[in-house]
């Protein structure tokens, strides 16, 4: 092993120094080279593992960008909250002991906050688990994202001019999928007949989304994908119309990154880990510059399209036919939620955030083995509630500071005048047809817990 052939090497080095110096006698430092050293395992001396080895790569890589010797002793500050980490570990233990009945071992959960701090990174439940591959750290690990692509899918068809009361058939049909015929079905195995955006991302209905796919086509999406930082999904060839349905792999940790899209209204957080490092004598020798990507993924017309979303995902009348009205993703203050089951039950997702917080969440196996009929409503949910009601105060609400001024035209299609809030729920589903376009503004109404 790596690590102990290191510090069997520093070890030695110590005591040559020490017998140098006359700490020691010849006959004493003899008597401890000589000694049998024996690996304890299963000694957790490590707090938040997985986050500590990144954090020490990144050390690391600043120490050689400065030219600080190894030696040299160094404060190092994070943005992790270890109390956090401790109870959603402590939740997850007896999750995991209800889930297991039905194959699930291991859990990942992601916490950022709006200016991308990482505040929690639980890559497994248990590190030095290794029956269950515990060092593992599935918030890395590709996985499938399944349905919490979405969001990233009618958020372009809003680009495209689609709004919220825009209908799309959800009916059965077949679709060509890498030269073969694909059926997708939706998680209850129905139909819907005509369904609004609002309802069909609000319910996570399947055919409707790889419907409007096909009007918009893949590699639209999949450019959307790039800029979002889920680069992973790199060809529209290789991933296919399956693509918006979350069939090409992402990792926990990215996803969780790319909703930072929705809940910083178009402004994507950058990842970062440490606030400051300083010197022994308490001299700040390092410290983070707040970025953020402050380019407009969908031009002037970003803000509203990114409010839009959050409107729907806040929505819980909206999801009550797929979820009911008291499940998992509602919480006593407004948030905004997305599940995601792969079709083969290995990976159940919940992503979410509120104006402060994202958080995502992973279920799965960690040996790849497929779980029995866990959905990310009753595998993921529950974690991600507990999560974000951990670390989020209830004395806020989702503040939209203007009305937004659009343009309704015979053939639905909306075209932005300015980026602020709308609730399109208050829309009628139908207008007549006029020969001038009309210019109406909406009262925004709060969103519904």
């Amino acid at each position: 092993m790596q690590i102990w052939g290191l510090g069997l090497k520093r070890m030695n080095l110590v005591l040559e120094r020490m017998l140098k110096n006359d700490y020691i006698t010849e006959v004493e430092f003899r008597s401890a080279i000589e000694e049998e050293l024996f690996i304890k395992e299963n000694i957790n001396l490590l707090k938040a593992p997985h986050f500590s080895m990144m954090v020490n790569d990144e050390v690391n890589e600043i120490r050689k960008e400065l030219e600080i010797d190894l030696s040299t002793e160094l404060k190092v500050y994070t943005t992790y909250d270890y109390s956090v980490h401790s109870e959603i570990l402590t939740f997850l233990d007896n999750q995991m002991k209800e889930l297991e009945q039905k194959g699930a071992n291991n859990s990942a959960v992601i916490i950022t906050d709006n200016n991308g701090a990482l505040i929690t990174m639980i890559g497994s439940v248990d590190f030095f688990d290794k029956e269950n591959n515990g060092e593992y750290n599935h918030s890395l690990g590709l996985i499938q994202p399944a349905s919490t692509l979405k969001p990233f899918l009618y958020a372009l068809a809003f680009d495209k001019g689609y709004i919220p009361q825009s209908v799309i058939l959800d009916k059965l049909r077949i679709f060509e999928v890498k030269g073969e015929d694909f059926t997708p079905h939706n998680a209850d195995l129905k139909e819907h007949g005509l369904q609004t955006i609002t309802l069909s991302l609000a319910n996570s209905y399947n055919l409707p989304a790889m419907i409007m796919t096909e009007r918009l086509g893949v590699e639209s999406f999949i450019d959307l994908m790039k800029q979002v930082g889920l680069g992973s999904i790199n060809s529209a060839s290789e991933c296919g119309i399956v693509a918006t349905v979350g069939a090409c792999e992402v990792s926990l940790f990215a996803l969780t990154y790319a909703y930072s899209l929705f809940q910083n209204e178009g402004e994507l957080s950058t990842p970062y880990m440490i606030d400051r490092i300083e010197d022994s004598s308490g001299t700040i020798i390092w410290e983070h510059k707040q970025e953020k990507n402050s380019s407009k993924i969908f031009g002037e017309n970003t803000v509203a399209i990114t409010q839009m979303i959050t409107n729907i995902l806040s929505d819980n009348d909206a999801r009550r036919d797929q979820f009911g009205s008291l499940s998992s993703l509602r919480t006593s203050f407004p948030s905004a939620a997305k599940t995601g089951t792969t079709q083969n039950f290995k990976d159940a997702l919940t992503m979410g955030y509120t104006p402060e917080y994202i958080v995502g969440v992973w279920v799965g196996n960690s040996l790849g083995r497929e779980m029995d009929g866990l959905y990310g409503s009753v595998a993921a949910a529950p974690i991600w509630n507990y999560s974000i009601n951990l670390v989020t105060a209830n004395d806020y609400e989702f503040n939209y500071s203007e009305l937004l001024k659009i343009t309704i035209c015979s053939d639905d299609i909306v075209k932005f005048n300015t980026s602020s809030n709308i609730d399109f729920n208050s829309f009628n589903q139908g207008f007549e047809d006029t020969t001038d376009c009309q210019n109406i503004t909406f009262d925004y109404n709060p969103l519904k817990n």
